[in-house]
């Protein structure tokens, strides 16, 4: 007798207006691996990590407590605080009144080419965090039309920006070894 599989579950986001295409991100590296053991071929990218960490700071300038303050950009709004936020992005106002902790969220064209590097993310992220990461700042840096590269172990993307460039990323994320295929 033949049991039912429980359904497969995918979040699917649009890549933009001008694409009729949908990146399909699987919700676990376990899915991905269970459906490539079933013959499906594609790639499932990192599920993106929610309220992450603004993009790192561009190649922009040296006044760093300028662009900590991010008066090159625009306030996009709060998300919530995350352990490591720098000091200058906490939005003191909204603490001291009691509302909760949260950090300011900029988006704008300061700051340069931006570089999304495995090896600088808090050491305590394991990997699918850290996949999960650096998918949203691929996305972030997407959205905010600012050049990125992106660093990995054995892997490296210079900056650049555009459909492809985001494409080339993603799949080197998703194609990057989980701990237990190493």
């Amino acid at each position: 007798m033949r049991h039912a599989a429980a359904p497969i579950l995918l979040d699917v986001v649009p890549l933009g207006d001008d694409e009729p295409n949908l990146l399909a991100i699987a919700n676990s590296r376990e899915l991905q691996n269970l459906l490539f053991d079933h013959g499906f071929a594609g790639i499932a990218f990192p599920t993106p990590e929610v309220s992450a960490p603004p993009l790192p700071f561009g190649a922009g300038g040296d006044d760093s407590v300028a662009q900590a303050r991010g008066e090159d950009a625009d306030l996009a709004g709060l998300r919530d605080y995350q352990r490591g936020d720098p000091p200058q992005r906490v939005a003191w106002k909204a603490v001291a009144r009691g509302a909760g902790w949260y950090s300011k969220a900029f988006e704008g064209s300061g700051g340069g080419p931006v570089m999304l590097d495995w090896r600088a993310l808090p050491p305590e992220l394991d990997v699918e965090a850290r996949l999960s990461r650096l998918s949203a700042w691929v996305l972030g840096a997407e959205r905010a039309a600012r050049p990125f590269a992106l660093s990995l172990p054995g892997f490296t993307l210079p900056a650049s920006q555009g459909r492809e460039h985001r494409r080339l990323a993603l799949t080197a994320l998703a194609l990057f070894p989980s701990p237990d295929r190493r």
